[in-house]
């Protein structure tokens, strides 16, 4: 068992897509996942276990993962993509959190996401 001191923390970070079009969940996350690698390099992608746990494609909102220690570095990284597949779109964090549930009642708060949280 690993001793609290030595546990990686994870934070949930709430987020939109700005765009005219809808995007895929692949699609979200492959724009994502290169801002990061771009901005941070492959070290600090991998020190940040990202990944996006829930993508809503219909109201384009989601929520991603990170470490809490590369969390300001996810964040910005997020905060530069311009662009998905080549079409102008950008990433409005709208909140972090410590869990899930915590991180989507944060969508609901926004009035972005209308849904069920208990899943």
């Amino acid at each position: 068992m690993i001793p609290p001191t030595l546990k990686v923390n994870k934070r949930y970070i709430a987020f939109r897509i700005i765009a005219k079009q809808v995007f895929t969940e692949k699609q979200v996350l492959q724009a994502m996942r290169q801002s990061v690698l771009s901005f941070a390099g492959e070290d600090g992608y991998a020190c940040s276990n990202f990944d996006v746990v829930y993508y809503d494609q219909e109201n384009m909102v989601g929520v991603a993962r990170a470490t809490d220690s590369t969390l300001d570095t996810i964040i910005l990284s997020l905060s530069l993509v311009d662009n998905i597949q080549g079409r102008r779109a950008g990433v409005l964090i709208t909140g972090v959190s410590g869990t899930v549930k915590k991180a989507m009642r944060k969508l609901l708060k926004e009035n972005i996401f209308k849904g069920d949280t208990t899943q």
